[in-house]
């Protein structure tokens, strides 16, 4: 995977890597993952991973987004919303439109980027009230996809996400196991 030289991250805990943790108490998640898998050796790819846990979308477009497109890498990742919408009361519809606005700030610049749909809560006991608002807010991903010539690694429907192996202890990120997965995913989505 040489086509890429340049790679930035941003989002919120998933992108982060949280629960995925090295020996030193650091993050690996899928992001830093990818990143190796990108690099393929090579010591002037360019890497960063924005990601914060806990951002909400306003938060990541208003202070990630700005660095990426300053940055001009070959590629962004971008994971957000999910803060937002497990919020009761939340507008999908008006998350998903400011979601689109900063896909489209990316696509203008010319970078490649990918996005992710939020994963089927259907067999997590708490979560498992969120998944009609979570299948809004795909709906909404990959149509702002489609408009904008985004990828996306449709997370919903990744049946090793359906094992309880790839979900931490809190059921909110992913192990280990589970960030690995989506790093390869990713990879095969960006061929």
């Amino acid at each position: 995977m040489t086509q890429f030289n340049s790679y930035v991250a941003i989002g919120d805990s998933f992108t982060e890597g949280l629960n995925d943790a090295l020996p030193d108490g650091t993050f690996r998640g899928w992001a830093d993952r990818l990143a190796e898998i990108l690099a393929d050796g090579r010591s002037d790819f360019r890497y960063a991973n924005l990601a914060v846990r806990g951002k909400l979308l306003a938060e990541i477009m208003e202070e990630q987004l700005p660095i990426a497109l300053d940055a001009k890498p070959d590629l962004v990742t971008v994971c957000a919303g999910g803060n937002d919408i497990i919020v009761p009361g939340t507008d999908v519809d008006h998350v998903a439109a400011e979601f689109e606005k900063g896909i489209a700030k990316l696509r203008e610049a010319g970078i490649e980027v990918v996005i992710f749909t939020g994963p089927d809560t259907k067999r997590m006991s708490v979560m498992s009230i969120l998944r009609r608002k979570v299948g809004i807010y795909n709906s909404h991903l990959w149509a702002i996809a489609d408009r904008h010539g985004a990828k996306v690694v449709d997370l919903w429907a990744m049946e090793p996400l359906n094992d309880p192996r790839a979900w931490s202890d809190d059921r909110l990120h992913f192990t280990s196991e589970g960030h690995r997965r989506i790093a390869l995913r990713v990879a095969e989505v960006l061929g």
